[in-house]
């Protein structure tokens, strides 16, 4: 079990997606939280941007895992790819229980998820397994996958649908460099324009706070969610760790 103060996770579809919040995920990580990814499917279905011709199931999840695994070591967090068998997400059984392991085991004060309405299908299905998991993973039942956590925050982050009217702001300038690097480094061409656009969208947002670079997300509060004074103290200290 996870006996840290502060424990951030970020859950996403693809490996590459932490690169959303990467510039959050390195800044929370110097600033002592224990910093973690879980990618629900290992991408079988990408290839990098300059591949001509194409590659087998084995060979892009070997090199989108390599690739996964340079990221977070270059931003300083942990990331787990969960294997999929399928070529897409299903958010069956088997999908959500090993999520709700998962998070049962890291025990994370902060929870960012994919945006409800982002561009890619994906994204929003992960949106949908991360909020079920949660709820699961809250609850005194399937206690066979670990103990129910309770002081948990969930957040949603920009995609490159964006937020509509973000609640929290982080400033990402003393780490956007090491994002940027940490992106070309580990993941080249594969995410070509898409880089460029990210770059550009944290710079508008810096720039709705008066900072250079700015990442930001939407507090999530599903019907079933109670905010606890644990996780009141989590997103105040995670806000502050800007």
């Amino acid at each position: 079990m996870n006996t840290n103060k502060n424990t951030i996770m970020f859950i996403g579809a693809h490996p590459d997606d932490e690169t959303q919040v990467a510039g959050t995920l390195a800044l929370m990580s110097k600033r002592g939280f224990d910093v973690h990814s879980y990618i629900t499917t290992p991408g079988r279905g990408g290839k990098p941007n300059n591949a001509e011709t194409s590659l087998s199931d084995d060979l892009v999840i070997e090199e989108r895992k390599k690739e996964a695994n340079a990221f977070a070591q270059a931003i300083g967090m942990t990331t787990y790819i969960y294997d999929n068998k399928t070529q897409f997400l299903e958010n069956n059984e088997q999908d959500v229980l090993a999520l709700v392991k998962y998070i049962r085991s890291v025990r994370p004060n902060i929870i960012i998820v994919q945006h409800s309405q982002d561009y890619h299908f994906e994204h929003r299905q992960t949106n949908s397994l991360v909020l079920q998991a949660i709820e699961i993973a809250m609850r005194s039942m399937l206690l066979e996958y670990g103990q129910k956590i309770k002081d948990c925050v969930i957040l949603e982050s920009d995609g490159l649908n964006v937020l509509g009217n973000p609640s929290i702001y982080i400033d990402i300038t003393s780490t956007q460099e090491l994002k940027k690097k940490a992106i070309a480094m580990a993941y080249g061409e594969r995410l070509g324009d898409l880089a460029r656009l990210d770059e550009g969208l944290s710079m508008a947002r810096g720039g709705r706070i008066g900072v250079a670079y700015a990442e930001c997300f939407q507090l999530v509060n599903p019907p079933w969610y109670r905010m606890t004074h644990g996780a009141a103290v989590a997103l105040a200290e995670f806000i502050q760790s800007s």
